[in-house]
């Protein structure tokens, strides 16, 4: 109860703050008033936009396959500079330790794609933000995406070659635990049939990573009395500076035929400096008291592809070949030190992968009639990966040395096709038959592992339909059944084997499983949509999704040393419920200011078939647990978001709160985990000068609150409880935008 009644505290004083900006905006729009364009130029411009927002919303209600489409205005209202910030405050989207996901499922079984295809040599948190021209949510089967989307698709489309000639730069300065920056430069122009745009940032972070983290463990034996506890404490310093570079040329032919070129190209630098420490508190010392650690990474990787959009009679063809090149290496040296304060050890690890890959995709429309449009395509990609493991190990009690070599060379190959009919059955109905095989081939060897061939396929039918219950299209019903699938993640099947320092059933060592196979799901989704002509909407959607073969880690003793591994672990059944609505306030008030509300809730309920894996554990303590086999540590949340614009100042205020609710989930057979979701409140600020400059300014986490996790390991023999308290922060960012 106390802490309900804090949360509710600082939702009202939250609530009260925003609403007295908007208040003292309004009394300034009284007094003052801003320069205005003439009625003509008001009208033109709002028209402009009114056009090009009805386009956008428009195509996906009209779409069979059900999709949302948030445009970059909507992501850089609080002036992010990621992806990952900008998605956590969009209705129906998670962002969880840095990692969108859709709700219901964890973040691994969202697919993240840019411009329908996977990120190769790129991750999303370095794409700039003024390359995004929108993200399109899918949150059920489409053929032509890649069927490893169980929870769904998040589809990020760049923007295209503009057509006349532009200039844009923004600077961020931000404050967390540390200062850091970040500045973006875009540039574009067309001469004759050739345009071109080139997008140039640099960052300086490492503000997150630099902050100290605390964890304490307790070990309770076989009648859960305590045996042993000790706490960790890092203290960290983190220095990140990378530079991104991103080309795009166009040339579009007499016949109308266009080939675009698009390069990513990124250099990263990275150097980390840490001082970790253990207090014993009860029972025995681990071998390692103290590690002084020092690691220094450098990462260049990049991307560039070939897109050919043509015509061969009625038939149109889309076409993209691309090759990525990502290369890594890390030096990084320990130096241990025993209870008694006296050395123990020196490691030196020396770490160097490469991977090289290239990719091909192409799809046909062919030609169809009023009631038939057929697509069909294909995607074919391989990736070669070398991973070389130096490790270098000097020990002091007595005096030895040992070093060790691991190499792994890994061919992944993927295979794809498909084919889709999307079918006019009635005047405003549809339905959309698509069916994927997709397959995967992975050959592997290295130093420390036999040979390895994997393979494994994966046919997925999907059916969707829309039943437009009105001729406006104001109602929809939307129903599809799709077949999903996970493949197993290459760290998984062929990571070379990582040794801890203090191996324990708390700190395994790990390796990979190269007999790990597929989780397979059929997904059942339905949702009535609702758009009315006075901007009141609102959305509702039901999912049911039944897994197959879940990954889950295993945690096993050989010869006195703990291993984790990946493997295949009971069968799952997940069920959600949400609900997003967005209305102006005056929609129910009328003389209210002009404030736009969007609400989003969602509920999930799952069940896994496996239970805690120890067999001399009491009954009563298992059936204490019981409840915690779900999917999904995430059971319901919440995000309330609030957009004021001023009639007669160049301002808007904005501010978003957010809540989940967390529960314990087994993540494997022997370990549950908790995670706690602290209220979330956001607030911002945009002052637009002219057409031409405008200043951000944004709070996230204003109440600062800090993000905890538990975690739970259970064996027959002992239980250990180990608590990680990341440090409290709030982000404090300031942003300038300016158009030449």
């Amino acid at each position: 109860m106390p802490f309900q009644l804090i949360r509710h505290q600082h939702l009202f004083a939250s609530s009260i703050l925003f609403l007295s900006c908007i208040n003292a905006a309004s009394a300034q729009e009284n007094q003052s008033t801003a320069p205005t364009l003439s009625p003509a130029e008001n009208k033109d411009k709002a028209q402009q936009i009114e056009v090009k927002a009805k386009s956008e919303a428009d195509n996906a209600r009209r779409d069979t396959a059900a999709k949302t489409v948030i445009t970059n205005e909507e992501l850089m209202r609080y002036g992010d500079t990621n992806i990952n910030d900008a998605m956590k405050r969009v209705p129906g989207v998670l962002v969880v330790k840095d990692q969108m996901q859709l709700p219901g499922m964890n973040g691994r079984y969202t697919q993240i794609l840019i411009d329908g295809e996977p990120p190769r040599g790129i991750t999303i948190a370095d794409l700039p933000m003024n390359l995004i021209e929108r993200v399109e949510i899918y949150r059920a089967g489409s053929a032509q995406f890649s069927s490893q989307a169980m929870a769904g698709t998040i589809n990020i489309i760049l923007k295209r070659v503009p057509s006349n000639k532009q200039a844009q730069i923004k600077l961020n300065l931000t404050n967390t635990y540390k200062p850091s920056g970040n500045v973006e430069w875009l540039s574009s122009d067309k001469i004759d049939n050739l345009s071109y745009s080139i997008s140039l940032s640099a960052r300086d972070n490492g503000a997150l990573l630099s902050a100290p983290f605390v964890s304490h463990s307790e070990i309770f034996d076989e009648v859960d009395t305590k045996k042993q506890a000790y706490e960790f404490r890092s203290q960290r310093n983190m220095q990140a500076q990378g530079i991104r570079v991103n080309p795009r040329i166009q040339y579009k032919t007499e016949g109308g035929s266009s080939f675009t070129s698009s390069s990513s190209f990124n250099f990263n630098r990275n150097h980390f400096a840490g001082d970790e420490r253990y207090d014993f508190l009860v029972g025995d010392t681990l071998p390692i008291w103290r590690t002084l650690r020092n690691s220094r990474a450098d990462t260049q990787f990049g991307n560039t592809s070939l897109r050919m959009l043509s015509s061969v009679g009625d038939a149109k063809l889309d076409i993209n070949t691309s090759a990525n090149i990502y290369h890594f290496s890390d030096t990084t040296r320990d130096n241990t030190y025993s209870p008694n304060k006296l050395a123990f050890y020196q490691r030196d690890v020396n770490t160097n992968t490469k991977n090289l890959g290239f990719s091909n995709t192409g799809k046909i429309t062919a030609p169809g009639n009023e009631e038939h449009d057929i697509v069909t395509g294909w995607s074919y990609s391989n990736a070669n990966n070398h991973n070389r493991r130096q490790e270098i190990q000097f020990n002091y009690v007595p005096q030895t040395s040992e070093s060790g070599l691991q190499t792994t060379l890994a061919n992944i190959d993927k295979f794809a096709v498909f084919v889709q009919d999307e079918w006019k059955f009635r005047k405003h109905s549809s339905a959309y038959f698509g069916l994927r095989w997709e397959a995967v081939k992975i050959q592997s060897e290295g130093s420390t592992q036999e040979k390895l061939r994997h393979q494994s396929s994966v046919f997925s039918p999907i059916v969707q339909s829309l039943w437009q219950l009105n001729p406006e299209n104001n109602d929809r019903l939307r129903l599809g059944l799709s077949r999903t699938y996970q493949a197993p993640a290459d760290f998984y099947l062929i990571s070379p084997i990582y040794k801890s320092a203090n191996n324990s059933f708390l700190s395994p060592n790990f390796r990979g499983n190269p007999a790990l196979r597929p989780e397979l799901a059929w997904s059942l989704d339905a949702a009535y949509e609702h758009n009315g002509k006075d901007d009141w909407n609102y959305n509702l959607r039901a999912k049911l999704r039944s897994i197959t073969g879940l990954h889950r880690d295993n945690v096993s003793q050989e010869n006195g040393v703990w291993w984790m591994m990946y493997v295949n672990a009971g069968n799952a059944l997940a069920k959600s419920l949400e609900f997003d609505t967005q209305f102006p306030l005056k929609r129910f008030i009328e003389n209210a200011p002009n404030i736009d509300v969007s609400l989003d809730l969602s509920k999930h309920w799952s069940t896994v078939t496996y239970r805690i894996d120890a067999h001399d554990l009491s009954t009563a303590y298992t059936a204490k647990h019981s409840t915690d086999s779900i999917l999904d540590p995430i059971i319901s949340s919440i995000k309330l978001g609030f957009d004021y614009r001023a009639n007669d100042l160049p301002l808007n205020l904005g501010s978003n709160f957010r809540y989940s609710e967390g529960h314990w989930q087994l993540s494997s057979k022997t370990q549950r985990e908790l995670s706690s979701n602290p209220l979330d409140i956001d607030l911002y600020a945009t002052w637009k000068f002219n057409k031409q400059s405008l200043l951000r300014f944004s709070i996230d986490n204003l109440m600062k609150h800090g993000f905890n996790y538990l975690s739970e390991r259970i064996t027959p023999d002992e239980r250990s409880l180990t608590s990680y308290r990341n440090p409290a922060f709030r982000k404090v960012s300031l942003g300038f935008e300016h158009r030449f």
